[in-house]
C-alpha cells in the first residue's frame, strides 16, 4: 500500500452528532429522546431515508475521536447505542455523549454500514480473499459467528425478514442467517457490486 495512503488511512475519525433542538432552544438533553430506529442504512431494507425529527435548525451535541483508520461507514442507531465501522475497528458509542462502550479490531478493508438485528452487529470486513461477514454481540463486541465470502464486501448489510443480504465485489450475492451466519442461498451475478443491496419486501435490487 502507498505510503500516502497508508498516512491517510492512520487519520482519526471525528464523528459529530446534531441535537434536534431549534436555535437558542432549551429542549430536552439528545439522550432523553427516543430516537427513531436507524439499524442499517436508509433506516429499513428499501432505504427510504426518512425519519420523524423537529425540523431545523439544528446545534452540534457532541464530537468524538475513534482511533486508528478513518470512516469506512457511515453510522447505525439502535437504542441508545450507535455503531461505527472504521477502516480497522467496530466502535460502539453512547447515544447520549459519545462515550466508548466498546471497540473491536476489524481486518482492514472497506464496507458499507453495518446493520444490527437480534442484538447483533453484522459487518463486513477484509479485502479480496480476506473478505468475510461477521456478527458481533451488540452489548459487549465479542464475536457471534463468521462467515468468509472470499471477496470484498463494500455496499452495507441489508437485513429483511429472511436474513442478512450481503453484495460482493466479485459479483456474488448471498442471503445470511442473522442468528448463525449460515448461507442460505448464493448467486453470482454479471459484474461488480459495490453498492448496498435494498429490498421492498418482494424482490432485491442490486447494481453491478
Amino acid at each position: 500500500m502507498p505510503r500516502s495512503l497508508r498516512f491517510r488511512l492512520r487519520h482519526a475519525l471525528l464523528l459529530s452528532v446534531l441535537a434536534l433542538l431549534g436555535a437558542g432552544a432549551a429542549g430536552p438533553a439528545l439522550g432523553a429522546q427516543t430516537p427513531d430506529a436507524w439499524p442499517q442504512v436508509g433506516g429499513d431494507p428499501s432505504h427510504a431515508a426518512t425519519a420523524s425529527t423537529p425540523g431545523p435548525p439544528y446545534r452540534r451535541a457532541w464530537t468524538t475521536q475513534i482511533a486508528g483508520g478513518g470512516a469506512a461507514a457511515g453510522p447505525v442507531v439502535a437504542g441508545e447505542t450507535i455503531v461505527v465501522v472504521g477502516w480497522d475497528r467496530v466502535v460502539a458509542l453512547r447515544l447520549s455523549d459519545g462515550g466508548q462502550t466498546w471497540s473491536v479490531e476489524r481486518e482492514p478493508g472497506p464496507a458499507g454500514p453495518p446493520a444490527v438485528v437480534e442484538e447483533q452487529v453484522i459487518h463486513a470486513e477484509g479485502l479480496g480473499r480476506l473478505g468475510a461477514v461477521v456478527a458481533l454481540s451488540l452489548e459487549d463486541g465479542s464475536e457471534v459467528w463468521r462467515h468468509d465470502v472470499g471477496t470484498a464486501i463494500v455496499g452495507g448489510i441489508t437485513v429483511v425478514p429472511d436474513g442478512a443480504i450481503v453484495g460482493g465485489r466479485d459479483g456474488s450475492i448471498r442471503l445470511l442467517d442473522p442468528e448463525t451466519g449460515d448461507e442460505r442461498w448464493a448467486r453470482d451475478l454479471p459484474g461488480r457490486i459495490e453498492t448496498t443491496p435494498t429490498s421492498d419486501g418482494r424482490a432485491i435490487f442490486v447494481l453491478t
